[in-house]
């Protein structure tokens, strides 16, 4: 029988295998962004709260971006990046419930 020669990898082949590796943990499926379960209570408590109180909730924010926009037009200075901001939390808020879909319980 032969003898079988075990020849070094050359540095190109150890990228594409490295490459490889890396493509196959890319297409493994993602676990839940925390594995932590009080985080997961926690966060699942604050939008059942946030999609139960949601029509009284959109109201008061409606009314609070109404003040922050007048503020914008009558005072200057970080009266903008405040609005700004009330506007972002509204839009996050409202994407998280009218969007998102529930996760399915196991």
């Amino acid at each position: 029988m032969g003898r079988i020669v075990q020849f070094p990898t050359q540095p190109r082949m150890r990228a594409q295998q490295a490459r490889a590796s890396r493509k196959a943990d890319a297409s493994k499926p993602r676990s839940a962004p925390s594995e932590n379960l009080i985080i997961q209570i926690l966060a699942g408590v604050i939008v059942f709260v946030a999609i139960c109180t949601w029509p009284i909730l959109r109201w008061l924010l409606c009314a609070d971006l109404i003040v922050q926009v007048l503020r914008v037009a009558l005072l200057s200075g970080w009266a903008s990046f405040a609005a700004l901001l009330h506007i972002m939390f509204l839009g996050v808020l409202a994407y998280l419930i009218l969007l998102v879909a529930p996760a399915s319980p196991k």
